[in-house]
């Protein structure tokens, strides 16, 4: 719920939050990487505050929010960078980058963070699909400002192509989850 007030939040207020971005002087790759990331840090914030709260657990990747930042920015950061790119080379609405975010943490925390939990069965791929708009929400304030002010960024030319290659590059992303699955893995 948090996570789709702060994406309603930012687009209540998206054009002067644009304007302030608009103004910095780096390029738009690193706009919106930084944008994505602290997006990520927020959401990962309000998790584990969250559990602070209320005394619930398994909501984020630590009870240590440093320790839940240093296992969680890596794949943040690869999938901004990933989304990036694929924004760079298609054109995709704002509509199709919240699913795209919702696609991403089903994959993210619905299957990697059950296998890596022990926790996943048989059933577990259709509990995800009924929970899926929870992903959808989860994921919107990573995905959605970072998206709206490139789309906005007037020192930039965006790639307009618009033909049915753009849905499977649009799952790039996912091959930086499946690295760093394996990495995660590999170390724990």
């Amino acid at each position: 719920m948090i996570a789709g007030l702060s994406t309603l939040l930012f687009w209540i207020f998206r054009k002067p939050i644009s304007a302030k971005v608009e103004v910095w002087k780096i390029n738009a790759k690193w706009k919106f990487i930084i944008i994505g990331s602290l997006s990520a840090v927020w959401i990962e914030f309000e998790f584990w505050a969250i559990e602070k709260i209320f005394g619930v657990s398994g909501i984020a990747a630590s009870p240590n929010i440093f320790l839940d930042l240093l296992v969680t920015m890596p794949w943040y950061i690869i999938m901004i960078w990933l989304l990036y790119k694929i924004e760079m080379r298609y054109s995709y609405s704002l509509f199709a980058i919240l699913i795209l975010g919702g696609v991403y943490d089903f994959f993210a925390d619905g299957v990697l963070g059950t296998v890596l939990s022990g926790n996943f069965s048989l059933v577990t791929p259709a509990l995800l699909l009924i929970i899926f708009p929870l992903f959808f929400i989860s994921y919107s304030f990573i995905v959605f400002p970072a998206t709206y002010l490139l789309q906005n960024d007037r020192t930039i030319q965006l790639n307009q192509k618009t033909n049915w290659k753009k849905y499977p590059f649009a799952l790039l992303p996912l091959l930086g989850l499946l690295v760093y699955g394996i990495i995660l893995v590999i170390l724990f």
